[in-house]
């Protein structure tokens, strides 16, 4: 075909950033554009990612006209997918298997634990899809959390991604791949680092070098093959696909998700719950929410300081979703730290009618805490202003009460929640007052899920 010059051919060259020694990258740019040049009846698609095309001396010149793949819609995650199975379960002699395996991980990713905003937009990405179809691939399921997600993603793009490269001895110099977890534990330092200023997402790369410095000066020069900081961080962006090039000349992760997850990941190794409670509470916008969550995944005693820091910070008040949502995240949640709260209510009425708020389905599980709501009611409320308050936390703590199945203290009954109790049956009943509500679930379609409105007379 290089021979023939007078019928027209389409060359397409993929994968331009996987030469991964940097001076045969550039010998084949410069093939290729000279050979745009002689052979003007051709035509020659390169695909490339961004950082790895972005870069002095290896740009294509002017002859070339610049695209960019935009995230997939739902209709090509699922092209993506069943053709992706299908490719490579032909190489594996597995085809009978490759629809069903194809149509398990969509029903996966249809499910509700996968339709976040956050996880939606991983499968909008096709490298971030082919790193879930290799998960699914090798483990027959996908993580329910998304942390864990996250870390299956990190796993395969710093220890698999690259790794046949090597094997092949690719570029003019054999390279020994980098130290998986020495590239993870910079990356969690770069992505704190980014993380600490609210919005930033890059940075120039000699920035970057400074802080991959702090973790690399404490390696093995073993560890660290003897690499500048600069040039660690290069091979890191080159090898792992984690890090990418804007249009500025500065770096980034890939996605924000990666940046948020590596945050987390170096709270928790570093101890940094109750700053990280702290930054939380105190942002204006979420910045910082998804890597408290991701970061709420780890131990018991690091989600205990996160809360026990989180409490004691100022508007909580006012951001009663942060609190629900660390909730319903984390780990482990001990009684300690909202005890504490509750016992200082007369103190901090409101804090203490949110805490009860927001963990009134809480009860039976944390029975230090229901015993601390009915110490409350025993001891009442007297003094406690304005009145509106005092009723917001009487009415907080039976709630809490009546969901755990406990029997609230006589002065408690009646009040607010017109309720009373059955001896026999040691149950607490509440009156409903008339009204409409809304019953079901939103979204459904067909069924007895089905969000409707019923009215009690």
């Amino acid at each position: 075909l290089w021979d023939s010059t007078t019928i027209p051919i389409l060359w397409i060259l993929d994968g331009l950033d996987e030469i991964v020694d940097h001076a045969v990258r550039q010998r084949i740019a410069g093939w290729i554009t000279q050979a745009l040049h002689d052979r003007e009846n051709d035509r020659f698609l390169v695909t490339c990612r961004f950082a790895g095309y972005n870069r002095a001396g290896i740009s294509l010149g002017p002859g070339f006209r610049e695209f960019h793949v935009q995230a997939l819609n739902e209709t090509d995650q699922q092209r993506f997918i069943y053709d992706w199975f299908t490719l490579v379960y032909e190489r594996l002699g597995k085809n009978s298997q490759a629809a069903d395996k194809a149509g398990r991980l969509l029903q996966k990713l249809n499910s509700s634990e996968y339709q976040t905003r956050k996880m939606r937009e991983l499968t909008g990405n096709p490298m971030l899809l082919t790193v879930l179809c290799l998960v699914f691939h090798d483990n027959e399921d996908l993580p329910k959390q998304r942390s864990e997600v996250y870390a299956h993603c990190v796993k395969v793009l710093l220890e698999h991604w690259r790794k046949e490269l090597y094997a092949a001895g690719a570029g003019s110099v054999p390279r020994q791949p980098l130290d998986a977890e020495a590239v993870e534990e910079v990356l969690q330092q770069l992505a704190w680092w980014l993380h600490s200023e609210d919005q930033r997402t890059s940075a120039s790369l000699d920035q970057l070098a400074a802080q991959t410095e702090q973790v690399l000066g404490g390696l093995q020069p073993g560890v660290r093959q003897n690499l500048t900081s600069l040039q660690f961080l290069d091979r890191v962006r080159e090898e792992t696909g984690i890090l990418a090039g804007e249009a500025n000349g500065e770096l980034s992760f890939l996605h924000l998700t990666f940046q948020e997850y590596l945050a987390s990941k170096f709270a928790i190794a570093n101890g940094q719950g109750e700053q990280l409670a702290v930054s939380a509470s105190a942002a204006a916008s979420d910045w910082w929410k998804e890597t408290a969550l991701l970061s709420l995944r780890s131990t018991r005693p690091f989600c205990g300081s996160f809360f026990r820091s989180l409490l004691q910070q100022a508007g909580l008040e006012q951001r009663p979703d942060l609190l629900e949502q660390c909730l319903n995240e984390a780990k482990f949640v001990d009684a300690e730290p909202f005890v504490e709260i509750v016992q200082q209510a007369l103190q901090q009425p409101q804090r203490a009618a949110t805490v009860l708020t927001m963990l009134q389905n809480r009860g039976r599980q944390l029975p230090a805490l229901a015993d601390a709501a009915a110490e409350l009611l025993e001891a009442g409320l007297h003094g406690v202003q304005p009145a509106t308050v005092a009723r917001q936390l009487r009415q907080a703590a039976c709630e809490l009460l009546l969901r755990a199945d406990r029997k609230l203290p006589a002065m408690a009954r009646g009040n607010d929640l017109a309720t009373s109790y059955d001896e026999r049956l040691q149950i607490s009943f509440v009156q409903i007052p008339a009204g409409a509500f809304q019953m079901g679930r939103k979204g459904r379609t067909a069924g007895d899920f089905l969000e409707h409105p019923v009215r009690i007379t």
